[in-house]
Parts: C-alpha cells; sequence; structure tokens
C-alpha cells in the first residue's frame, strides 16, 4: 500500500485542510481565537492535526508507503500546512489537551472562605498565646518569690 493521490488520509487531509481554510479565511493568525469561540473550528483543526500526525509518522516510520504517486495539489496544501497552520493548529490541540487535564482545576472554584476562617481562628489562638505569656510569666514569678520566701 502506497500513500497515493486517492489513499485515504490523503483525501480526508486535502478535504479538512480546505475547509479549515475557508473558515479562517487562508488566515491562520487569529486561529485559536476561533477555535475557543467557535467549537466547529476547534473540531476541524483538531481532525486535521489528528490526520497531519498519523501521515508524519507513515512518512517517517513506514518510508515505502511513500514511493507511489503523489497528488501536487496534496504536496502544495501539506506544504502550505506545514509552512502557515501546523504551529497554529498545535496549539489548539496543546490547549484542547490542557483544558482536558486540566478541567476540574479550571471549572471549580477554590473554597477560599474556609480558608479564611480556618487562619482567622489560628491567629486568634495564637494571639491568645501571645497575650497569656505575660500573665503566666508574672504568676509564675510571683509564685516563685513566693515559695522562695517560705524557705
Amino acid at each position: 500500500m502506497a500513500i497515493e493521490k486517492d489513499h485515504e488520509l490523503v483525501v480526508k487531509f486535502m478535504n479538512l485542510y480546505s475547509k479549515l481554510q475557508e473558515y479562517t479565511d487562508d488566515d491562520p493568525s487569529g486561529l485559536k481565537a476561533s477555535a475557543e469561540s467557535d467549537e466547529s473550528v476547534k473540531e476541524i483543526c483538531l481532525e486535521v492535526l489528528d490526520v497531519a500526525s498519523r501521515l508524519r509518522r507513515y512518512e517517517r516510520l513506514e518510508r515505502s508507503l511513500f514511493v507511489g504517486p503523489v497528488d501536487p495539489q496534496f504536496i502544495k496544501k501539506w506544504r502550505d500546512f506545514d509552512g502557515r497552520y501546523a504551529i497554529p493548529v498545535g496549539n489548539v490541540g496543546l490547549a484542547d489537551l490542557c483544558f482536558e487535564l486540566f478541567a476540574d482545576i479550571l471549572t471549580s472554584k477554590p473554597n477560599f472562605e474556609a480558608e479564611i476562617k480556618a487562619a482567622d481562628a489560628n491567629a486568634r489562638y495564637q494571639a491568645n498565646r501571645i497575650g497569656v505569656l505575660p500573665a503566666l510569666k508574672r504568676a509564675v514569678r510571683n509564685e516563685y518569690d513566693r515559695l522562695r520566701g517560705a524557705a
């Protein structure tokens, strides 16, 4: 099996990349912002990223698959993708991955109120201990003096 112009991945890449170019008016500069605000742009980016990653894997690991004739349009689009879109599309993929990994942290509200109350209680306790020390010191001194005088 060779990666030819009618190979499933080549056809899928060509279709998805054309769609992505349409969505972005062939300008990848605002792709991350578009993907954050429009789920369909994000989905196309993730699909293009998946197909491009699979094609790269084939290219690196299965060089024998790249011996057949390849559509010059594919080569043109592939080079365009690699030169202008690969990094912005990769950033969309990375942002999506990070969001999935940290979704619980990003979507939950920390309970600072409980931490503030605990810190306040601890501060009051420490302040009371500090306030008790002079009185305790006086009581110990008085008891010491009283015992010394009795001896």
